[in-house]
């Protein structure tokens, strides 16, 4: 007997078959079983896409131009989130002579946090920079990419600002790459 002939027996000259029902020709065991599968995959689909809900969410920025600052004082990351801990950071101008009437930015910290990331890298010309915020469970992600140009030993150093949302300033990480 054929399954595809409906418990017929086949021959070569049956000119058409009838197709039965899945659930008949598999038994009603393997549907159950296969129902369950799907209801396995479906759950951990779902479980998932709970957990990785808000992972890499990208978090838009602003870039501040803070300049005339000695780094040398400076840790390599830097978060700000008042008025008075961004003053204690200007008491840091440097005394090249440009610097003497620098008016630095002004930074609503009722809705903003302030990050700053120091980076060092080596190459023959100042490398590129490619910079990304983004959520990973709780945490907030201050990501800077260097790209290196050639294979000097010159030292470039460089101190990305950027702005946040006051609500995405909680508790942050600073990772950097070199390329």
């Amino acid at each position: 007997m054929d399954i595809l002939s409906g418990g017929l027996p086949y021959s070569p000259t049956t000119k058409y078959k009838t197709l039965i029902p899945y659930s008949r020709a598999l038994g009603a065991s393997d549907c159950q079983l296969n129902n369950r599968l799907m209801t396995k995959m479906s759950l951990i689909i779902l479980f998932l896409f709970i957990v990785l809900n808000g992972q890499g969410q990208d978090i838009t920025y602003d870039k501040v131009d803070i300049g005339c600052l000695n780094l040398t004082t400076f840790k390599k990351e830097t978060v700000i989130r008042s008025n008075e801990e961004y003053n204690a950071i200007l008491d840091n101008i440097s005394p090249h002579p440009s610097c003497g009437s620098y008016a630095p930015p002004v930074i609503d910290f009722t809705k903003k946090v302030l990050l700053g990331f120091l980076i060092n890298a080596g190459g023959c010309s100042p490398p590129k920079y490619e910079t990304k915020v983004f959520r990973s469970g709780q945490n907030t992600v201050f990501s800077v990419e260097v790209i290196k140009q050639g294979m000097c030993k010159a030292l470039f150093q460089k101190m990305t600002w950027i702005t946040i949302d006051r609500e995405f300033g909680g508790l942050i990480s600073f990772e950097s790459k070199v390329k």
